[in-house]
């Protein structure tokens, strides 16, 4: 995976046909999204079942408040979509792809540069490529470019862990 830089979430619609390819496709480029998820427990195990995790996992809803924290880092029409859909009939839920299990070793990389907005922005199979990657995101944001922050996180015991040598 090469370093992903110019990116902003983006949104699923769970009431719009086809929604679960728009998951896989967000999974497969290991980037964070924002979902509309009807309030309603078929939509919830559909959810759940996409991410190979249990029928009643718990899906990370968030609030208007912070929504709005994040939402310089969601795409225009994103931010629209879910204005428009934010109602007592959905849900909006933030799916943060290092949560999952299918993003682990062997699928990924045993290093990964994260962020917990946006999501995996690279991998390496190497401390000093990860940090190397790192490093660019970085120097992209000393350019202006605002972008949320990012680290890397090595897979250790069964689990990520952010790194926080040098």
């Amino acid at each position: 995976m090469l370093l992903q830089i110019q990116r902003k979430l983006g949104v699923v619609n769970s009431d719009v046909e086809g929604w679960l390819d728009h998951v896989r496709d967000y999974i497969e480029h290991g980037t964070n999204f924002l979902l509309i998820l009807r309030n309603e427990p078929k939509a919830l195990k559909d959810f759940c079942n996409s991410f190979e995790l249990p029928d009643d996992c718990k899906a990370h809803v968030i609030s208007q408040a912070e929504f709005f924290l994040m939402c310089q880092h969601v795409e225009p029409a994103a931010f629209d979509a879910i204005l428009h859909h934010w109602d007592d009939n959905h849900q909006v839920v933030f799916v943060e792809q290092i949560d999952f299990p299918m993003n682990q070793p062997p699928r990924l990389q045993s290093f990964i540069v994260y962020s917990p907005v946006l999501g995996i922005l690279a991998q390496h199979e190497r401390l000093s490529g990860a940090k190397e990657m790192l490093e660019d995101y970085e120097n992209e944001i000393a350019e202006g470019i605002p972008h949320p922050d990012a680290g890397v996180y090595h897979w250790h015991r069964g689990k990520w862990h952010l790194f926080e040598g040098r």
